[in-house]
């Protein structure tokens, strides 16, 4: 697992390969993608100047289950002193363009506000 304590996030290689990667851009695909709000104190609202890329969320049970099952053994025991005992079943499918941004949003792991801007589509590693 390769984390990063700036941003709060982590990647594991290996968890889907190439076919199942192309099976989640299809699905997200056919799903279609919309304006991803951000969480304010007003609700849910559309800022191109703090988000700017398109979002697909999808709930599935058993894929969280299939993806816990490959992933559990390569993932921290406790992380900010929890312990993880499944994968969470909603999925977010992030479509981002070259130069797209998502600024200010808090990470879940450190909860400090993050700059991200795509420097390339996005693509299932």
């Amino acid at each position: 697992m390769i984390w990063d304590d700036d941003i709060g996030i982590g990647t594991i290689d290996g968890i889907l390969d190439a076919a199942e990667c192309a099976v989640h851009i299809d699905r997200a695909e056919r799903a279609g993608f919309a304006a991803a709000p951000i969480i304010t104190g007003f609700g849910e609202v559309i800022a191109e100047d703090v988000r700017n890329n398109t979002r697909v969320m999808i709930d599935d049970f058993a894929l969280a289950a299939t993806i816990w099952e490959r992933a559990r053994d390569r993932l921290p025991v406790v992380l900010d002193g929890r312990q993880a005992i499944a994968m969470n079943e909603r999925f977010r499918y992030y479509r981002c363009r070259r130069g797209s941004a998502s600024t200010g949003t808090p990470t879940p792991a450190s909860g400090a506000p993050t700059a991200r801007r795509a420097s390339s589509p996005s693509s299932c590693t």
